[in-house]
């Protein structure tokens, strides 16, 4: 089993590209050379002194309604943007007049033309959908080999997901244990802090509603789910058929009920667990799409950590611009009754936001919006804990080239020094391994290549600009978190 040792892992992020993510390849940072760096502990900033709640966060105000982000996982061919489509539907997000002149319930998710020719998702389609409890954003990511590092962007900025595993015959094992992306998909759903799953097992109406088919998935997913930290009371398991819409929001497969008492995939989805926001934190608000706009830049994210109101002055890192908040809106309005509300994004809302008095060409995918008082590090080096992946087949050694994932980042990067290996405590193993090999876990110094600084943060102070994914020739190798950044 993979040494879990040091990443911890919750929730974070969200939509990439106006609901469509994109693979970035190089960050918005100025091309300036620094000096060799020295490895030096960070400057210490002055603690953060919370900035003062809205008025409908403070005394007796109702609960939030919650918002959630989830993104839609699994081998490719598994049905995702089918069960999708018929999940649309079904919560009568799009009409079936409006279905019907798609042709296919994967278009209602694949919108673009080269996906509908290729018959595969290439880009993250994003829509809403309404529960009783939550209020989701949900994230139709690819399931291609070639759109990994578009998945990691979904998966980076989602805090729960469905897995969709094909339950036919032959199509299940080649997905989950014949080179297929199941395995990676969920290994990178952990290690980018997603800490709730459905497992939705679909096409079960092809083998029959046979139950011995479903348990003998379930047990297999629920297994390596578990072996790899997830907790068995966030694992939901359910059998759907995408194509037909069984089980997507009501039961009447006589086949099914005979056997199945548990909850569709509706109710399953309601009974997530409301997110851990941290409003009193300050600012971090990641771009994932921006156009222009008249007088001012109009940049859509999620609000990661904190909250921003019309009006706030900000920072746009890693440039250090100044910039106005003039105009904010949701992606998914809020349902909490309160008008103040729609002029107010908290942590976990996805949201455009104008920003006036800022050169629109300074302002890129991957930059973070900040609180100016409280700004994260822009630098090109830090010690992280990295988790090698079950199936690594070269050994990492020191100086090795990566590609370093971070949001919507990917970043050409190397590791300059293997300083640890670490027992699953967390304590050190052996000091200066000259390799890392499969299932180990390591304390590493990462470089960002030469010209390049991206915001980075510990971990512990904001989670989502201090995970990471490593890859080398289309290939995940690790996993990873920010320990310490390197000046």
């Amino acid at each position: 089993t993979v040494a879990a040792a040091s990443l911890t892992s919750t929730n974070t992020g969200e939509p990439q590209n106006g609901g469509k993510g994109t693979n970035e390849s190089t960050p918005s940072a100025s091309p300036s050379r620094s000096k060799p760096s020295k490895t030096t502990a960070p400057q210490q900033q002055q603690p953060y002194k919370p900035k003062p709640l809205p008025k409908f966060l403070q005394g007796n105000s109702p609960a939030l309604h919650s918002q959630l982000s989830m993104v839609v996982l699994g081998h490719v061919d598994a049905g995702k943007s089918t069960m999708m489509g018929q999940l649309l539907i079904q919560t009568g997000q799009i009409t079936k007049r409006q279905a019907q002149r798609q042709g296919q319930l994967a278009w209602l998710l694949d919108e673009n033309e080269s996906e509908r020719t290729r018959g595969v998702t290439m880009e993250i389609g994003t829509k809403c959908i309404a529960t009783k409890n939550h209020q989701i954003v949900v994230l139709d990511a690819p399931g291609h080999a070639d759109f990994i590092p578009i998945m990691i962007t979904g998966a980076a900025n989602a805090d729960t997901c469905i897995l969709v595993v094909d339950a036919v015959t032959g199509e299940f094992e080649a997905g989950f244990s014949g080179g297929g992306q199941t395995k990676e998909h969920i290994l990178l759903a952990k290690g980018l802090g997603v800490s709730q799953v459905i497992v939705a097992i679909n096409k079960l109406d092809v083998e029959g509603w046979k139950q011995d088919r479903y348990e003998l998935i379930k047990q297999k997913v629920m297994d390596y789910l578990v072996q790899h930290r997830f907790k068995p009371a966030r694992i939901q398991c359910v059998p759907v058929s995408g194509l037909t819409g069984e089980n997507v929001q009501s039961q009447t497969e006589p086949l099914l009920r005979e056997w199945y008492q548990g909850p569709t995939l509706m109710q399953a989805m309601d009974r997530f667990k409301p997110a851990n926001r941290q409003i009193d934190k300050p600012l971090r608000f990641i771009i994932s799409d921006m156009y222009s706009e008249g007088k001012g830049v109009v940049v859509r994210g999620r609000v990661v950590q904190g909250f921003v109101q019309v009006g706030d002055k900000v920072k746009v890192l890693p440039l250090s611009d100044d910039a106005l908040i003039s105009r904010l809106e949701h992606l998914q309005p809020p349902e909490d009754g309160e008008q103040e509300r729609l002029s107010v994004a908290l942590a976990g809302d996805t949201v455009e936001l104008v920003l006036s008095n800022v050169d629109p060409l300074r302002v890129a995918v991957g930059n973070v919006v900040v609180d100016p008082t409280h700004m994260p590090a822009v630098a090109k080096r830090a010690k992280a804990k990295v988790l090698i992946m079950d199936d690594l087949q070269v050994p990492i050694i020191r100086g090795a080239q990566v590609l370093f994932h971070m949001h919507s980042l990917d970043v050409p990067a190397s590791l300059p020094h293997l300083i640890a290996t670490l027992k699953p405590d967390g304590t050190v193993l052996k000091e200066k391994p000259r390799v890392l090999g499969s299932a180990s876990s390591a304390l590493v110094e990462l470089k960002l290549s030469d010209h390049t600084k991206i915001v980075m943060e510990r971990f512990e102070d904001c989670r989502a600009l201090g995970r990471f994914v490593l890859r080398r020739s289309g290939d995940t190798i690790a996993v990873g978190v920010i320990e310490e950044i390197v000046r």
